[in-house]
């Protein structure tokens, strides 16, 4: 798959939710921490650019175990924040961003704030993504003329949880 392929495939879900319903089980997988399974693929000696983590809320998780890859630096990372996520809060994950270098800017179609201090209430996050972030290049400096390094969500159209 393209990076700009991944980058628009904001709808696509694997896992069907109905009001009133809990997930339905499709399938049932393997997991695996990325930090020690990465090393195993035949491009582990490439630098990873591009990151997309979409698992219906347990992004804190995967980034639990993927520790070394966000030191690395992933130049583009698509996630999606969730205000009901598991293992962590919203705010909880976005710092996790915040503290590898990683800006946030509200997008002008959330309905919520995703400031890097929580919401101002409780119930304030609502699910949207985090289209991308992005971070500098290697030369690049965090002062002027360098690149933004952002997280832009988005609201998630028809997807809600």
């Amino acid at each position: 798959m393209e990076v700009e392929d991944a980058l628009h495939n904001l709808e696509s879900e694997s896992i069907v939710r109905q009001p009133g319903h809990d997930y339905v089980v499709r399938g049932r997988f393997e997991m695996k921490v990325l930090d020690e399974e990465l090393p195993e693929l035949k491009f582990a000696d490439q630098q990873v650019s591009f990151v997309k983590v979409d698992v219906e809320g347990f992004e804190c998780h995967v980034w639990k175990g993927a520790k070394k890859l966000l030191k690395q630096r992933p130049r583009l990372i698509q996630s999606e924040v969730w205000g009901t996520m598991q293992g962590c809060t919203p705010t909880e994950y976005l710092k996790l961003f915040r503290d590898a270098g990683y800006r946030a800017k509200k997008d002008v179609r959330c309905r919520a704030d995703a400031s890097w201090s929580g919401p101002k209430r409780a119930a304030a996050i609502e699910d949207y993504f985090m289209c991308v972030i992005e971070m500098p290049g290697k030369n690049e400096s965090s002062g002027a003329g360098a690149k933004k390094r952002t997280i832009w969500p988005s609201q998630g159209g028809s997807k809600k949880p």
